[in-house]
Parts: C-alpha cells; sequence; structure tokens
C-alpha cells in the first residue's frame, strides 16, 4: 500500500480510539467487572474494549450504548475469533462466527478486527474485502469506512475497467465516515477523555 495510507492508518491503530475491540459480555442482573485487555494484549486498528455489561463513563463525543454479545457463548466465540493469531485463521473465525450468529451486534468490530490484521500485513485486497464486511454490518463502522476508502482510492488504478465504480464507492465510504466523525457517531472507549475523543475526530476528518 501507499506509504501515505500506511501511515495515516497507523495514526488511527496507534490512536486506539475507533471502535470497540471487545465486544460487551451479556448484560445480567448481577454487575460484573469490566473486562480489559489483560498483559501482552493490543487493540487491533484503533480499537478498545467496551462497556462490559454495566454502565460506565462516556465522552461526549461516544454513542451511549456499545455492543453486547446477547449470551455467553456467543461472547466467549467472538473472543476466540479476535485471539487468533494469524489475518487467514482470523478471517475463518469471523465467516464461522457470521454464520452461526447472524444477528450479533459484534460481527463489524470482528471483520474490522480481520481488516486491521490484514491491513498490518500489508494485504490491500484482503483489507477491502473485510472493511466491505465490516461496513455491511454496520454502515455507521467509522474506523471500517475510513480505512477502507483511503486503501481502495489508492489501489484503484486508470486502467482498471470499474475504476469508476471503486472510486465512487471509496468517495461514499470517505464522506460517510467524515460525516459520521464530525457528528460524533462513532463508538470510543468508554474511558476515554474528551481529548482522546476529539483527536480521533480529528484524525478521521484528516484522512478524509
Amino acid at each position: 500500500m501507499n506509504r501515505v495510507v500506511m501511515t495515516l492508518a497507523a495514526i488511527l491503530i496507534m490512536a486506539g480510539l475507533a471502535l470497540a475491540q471487545y465486544g460487551g459480555q451479556p448484560q445480567s442482573n448481577t454487575p460484573a467487572p469490566n473486562k480489559t485487555p489483560g498483559a501482552g494484549q493490543s487493540a487491533p486498528a484503533g480499537q478498545t474494549a467496551p462497556a462490559a455489561g454495566q454502565g460506565q463513563p462516556q465522552t461526549s463525543a461516544a454513542p451511549s450504548r456499545q455492543p453486547q454479545a446477547k449470551t455467553q457463548d456467543e461472547y466467549k466465540a467472538f473472543m476466540d475469533a479476535v485471539q487468533k493469531p494469524t489475518p487467514s485463521d482470523a478471517e475463518q473465525a469471523a465467516r464461522e462466527f457470521e454464520v452461526k450468529y447472524p444477528d450479533s451486534e459484534l460481527t463489524s468490530l470482528l471483520f474490522y478486527q480481520v481488516m486491521s490484521q490484514y491491513q498490518k500485513a500489508d494485504n490491500a485486497e484482503k483489507t477491502i474485502e473485510m472493511g466491505r464486511k465490516a461496513i455491511q454490518h454496520d454502515p455507521d463502522n467509522t474506523a471500517a469506512l475510513i480505512l477502507t476508502g483511503m486503501v481502495l482510492a489508492e489501489r484503484t488504478r486508470e486502467s482498471d475497467i470499474d475504476r469508476d465504480e471503486k472510486l465512487a464507492e471509496a468517495q461514499k465510504d470517505v464522506n460517510k465516515a467524515l460525516a459520521n466523525a464530525q457528528e460524533g457517531k462513532f463508538r470510543i472507549a468508554a474511558n476515554a477523555t474528551p481529548e482522546q475523543a476529539e483527536g480521533f475526530k480529528n484524525t478521521v476528518t484528516y484522512m478524509a
């Protein structure tokens, strides 16, 4: 991928604010302790942990509700999938999760996790494919929108038969990401500061 795209994507990754990485556990009557990444775990491609089934402070830019698993089995399957060591393994697990839990709120996050792995491996074709899957399951997945649009535009050539369609898709994705950023329609960590939320918004705006 173009070095500029890789650099800007890295900024988004390091910001750690794009979307929730670890989906919330099913809610129950008994408050559950917060789930945070353990030692050695890092949030992929601009994603951080959402609320784990209980109320937590929200920044002004974050929506009031984070995605939640409906059952413990769904949550476990999600966690198993996001911890796969390779992009291909993660993709297979994500596709199996998609079939087994067709109504899950976590599917878009899962495909964005796979997208981020392929992006870091410099596999543009798979980055776009997984980005499209993430957007399919959540049209407001801001991080997936901006990265998919940028990589798609960067990989489109003048000689491509479907050049106009690709560029139109890229423009649509980027415009949507920009609108989401300006309207605060993106999920960030429940404990993120207003400055961090503003930083993510500014990063998406700059990338767009």
